[in-house]
């Protein structure tokens, strides 16, 4: 089970430049629950959450329910999540910004609540910066944290220990959002401080963007929230995930005297400052297709031994908009990633090829 909503995955344009990767053994082991550079410390208090809990959904093949997730940021800098499939099935999960895990790699934890119900488990790094921590169909682990007070996760190194505020709604709701499921159609998933106007995920892409995605063959998407992050600092209006790409689509007005070449490569250029090692990047040549100027680009960095490959579309219209597809992924799906801004390129080539639809002939006047 994977958690989109902290994008986690997206480890260059979606989350900016990733966490140097874990030390060496020599060199001391990584910290499961711990920020890289934070002093190890026991946390005197619990942490408090640091704004309401948020309940989303995660789609499945075909569109049906996969499994229904609860998140929320606290004060300790951490995010605690806990996801419920219609099964049945729970996982805990802890985000730690820029923690530099190794993906993979796995820490034996303890997990306790108000020291009354202890649970010894095992912890996987799914991303750099997240833990999660499979508890399977444990409803008396569930319930607690429902009615429970303080949660404490406790790793080799370390202990993260959450204050258990507002899990009583909010983790009713994940249950209600994935038993609504288990008959293979999505929940009208809310947020627990929905009542307070808060959004309760993504927002829906348009559908132009949408139909555009369909013809390019990519119709199983999983949408990514970016509505978290401030406007300034979103990477993309838009953002999916196909498999293990990680795609997104930004547009602007171009000023007048902006060419689709130095757009794309002043793009580039802000991806080579967000790479912090070797950046190579190979931009096709501009093509023009009835007054479209249209442009393909890969560029690859590499982040300490781990290649990240983004395949960009560029294009500039008449009326001056910019547009940049992105899909980004690791050096084993690269193809799939060029594939997919291949198959989106096709399509904008066909639409701007395609000639205008025909008026309407005038009707005689009467």
């Amino acid at each position: 089970m994977r958690h989109i909503a902290l994008l986690s995955a997206a480890s260059w344009i979606l989350l900016g430049a990733a966490a140097a990767q874990a030390q060496t053994a020599g060199q001391g082991a990584q910290s499961p629950t711990r920020p890289q550079g934070a002093a190890a410390a026991a946390p005197a208090e619990p942490a408090a959450p640091a704004a309401d809990w948020r309940i989303t959904q995660v789609a499945g093949q075909g569109g049906a329910l996969a499994y229904c997730v609860a998140e929320a940021r606290y004060s300790n800098g951490l995010a605690l999540i806990v996801a419920r499939t219609p099964r049945g099935e729970v996982n805990l999960a802890v985000g730690i910004p820029k923690a530099g895990l190794t993906k993979g790699t796995k820490f034996p934890l303890t997990v306790s609540l108000d020291g009354k119900i202890q649970r010894r488990l095992e912890g996987v790094a799914n991303e750099q910066d997240l833990i999660v921590v499979p508890t399977g169909t444990d409803s008396e682990l569930f319930d607690g944290m429902r009615r429970g007070n303080r949660l404490s996760i406790q790793g080799p190194q370390d202990t993260a220990v959450f204050q258990l505020k507002g899990t009583g709604k909010a983790l009713g709701e994940l249950r209600t959002c994935s038993e609504r499921g288990a008959g293979g159609k999505p929940a009208g998933a809310r947020s627990a401080g929905a009542q307070q106007g808060q959004p309760p995920g993504p927002p829906p892409i348009p559908d132009a963007l949408r139909m555009l995605l369909v013809q390019a063959g990519i119709e199983q998407i999983q949408l990514l929230d970016l509505s978290r992050l401030p406007p300034e600092q979103r990477p993309a209006d838009f953002a999916w995930r196909v498999g293990p790409v990680y795609s997104g689509v930004r547009e602007i007005q171009a000023p007048p005297d902006a060419t689709l070449d130095k757009l794309s490569e002043v793009y580039l250029g802000g991806l080579k400052e967000r790479c912090p090692g070797p950046f190579v990047a190979n931009p096709a040549a501009t093509s023009t297709v009835a007054g479209i100027d249209i442009r393909t680009a890969e560029a690859t960095c590499d982040q300490q031994g781990r290649q990240i490959t983004v395949a960009m579309l560029f294009y500039l219209t008449k009326n001056r908009l910019f547009t940049v597809f992105f899909n980004e992924a690791g050096e084993a799906e690269k193809a799939q990633a060029v594939k997919i801004r291949d198959d989106i390129a096709g399509v904008v080539r066909r639409l701007a090829a395609a000639p205008p639809p025909a008026a309407e002939p005038a009707k005689p006047k009467g």
